[in-house]
């Protein structure tokens, strides 16, 4: 919560003069609020009074309008529901991926197979978990850089569970189911799990390739050229 244009910080006691208020305008904080990395929060508030019962009941004049009561009260208990983790809290479990049509997850995949991941994420609100509604959770299929990033959907408009269904790149290495949700105002969910990602085997490449045709001919062109430049050279006679 910041200041309005006109505010300033300055001793109450002393003239205004030089050096002018180091702080001024919207730069002046009055309640600060922020998240660690490790979800820890913490709340700074310019004044105690804030929380007292005479801010809580007292009334405020806005011009053109009548009296009406503060809503500091209300402020207070979202943030400290906020501060004591009462609100705002996300929490995500079961993730789980395996390949289509299929059931049991799968220690490693192959390139260009089909795959499926899921997780449940729920909100902690009213003293209990409830699924979270949200359209911006994104998987990211890692290898140094994001190969696949994608958005995560629900499954119905009551479930908890979010999934996406993608297709392996045509590139192996050791991959990394990414999961890195970061919104303002809710903890951050992170979640990992390493995969190998295999190249196909050399039984199951295709044994012919339409687009090597070219390259077939000119193999069986060269044979059949060596076969009677051969019989030419061997059997001609001047």
């Amino acid at each position: 919560m910041t200041g309005s244009s006109s505010s300033y910080s300055y001793s109450p006691e002393k003239p205004i003069g030089k050096p002018l208020p180091f702080v001024i305008g919207s730069e002046t904080t009055l309640i600060a609020a922020f998240q660690a990395r490790n979800n820890a929060r913490a709340v700074f508030s310019g004044s105690i009074e804030f929380f007292s019962n005479q801010f809580f009941d007292q009334a405020v004049q806005v011009t053109g309008q009548s009296s009406s009561s503060s809503v500091n009260k209300v402020l207070a208990e979202e943030l400290t529901k906020w501060t004591f983790k009462e609100r705002g809290v996300l929490r995500a479990s079961n993730a789980r991926h395996h390949r289509v049509g299929e059931s049991e997850p799968a220690t490693a995949y192959r390139i260009k197979d089909n795959i499926t991941y899921s997780v449940d994420v729920e909100e902690y609100t009213g003293g209990k978990w409830t699924p979270y509604v949200a359209n911006d959770i994104q998987l990211e299929f890692v290898m140094l850089d994001p190969y696949v990033r994608l958005n995560l959907a629900r499954a119905d408009s009551k479930s908890s569970t979010y999934s996406v269904v993608f297709t392996a790149p045509d590139v192996y290495g050791v991959f990394t189911f990414k999961l890195d949700y970061r919104r303002h105002g809710y903890t951050w969910l992170t979640l990992k799990d390493v995969v190998p990602l295999k190249p196909f085997r050399h039984n199951e490449y295709e044994r012919f390739i339409v687009a090597a045709y070219p390259y077939y001919a000119s193999a069986f062109t060269s044979l059949i050229g060596l076969f009677v430049f051969s019989f030419m050279f061997l059997w001609h006679k001047e």
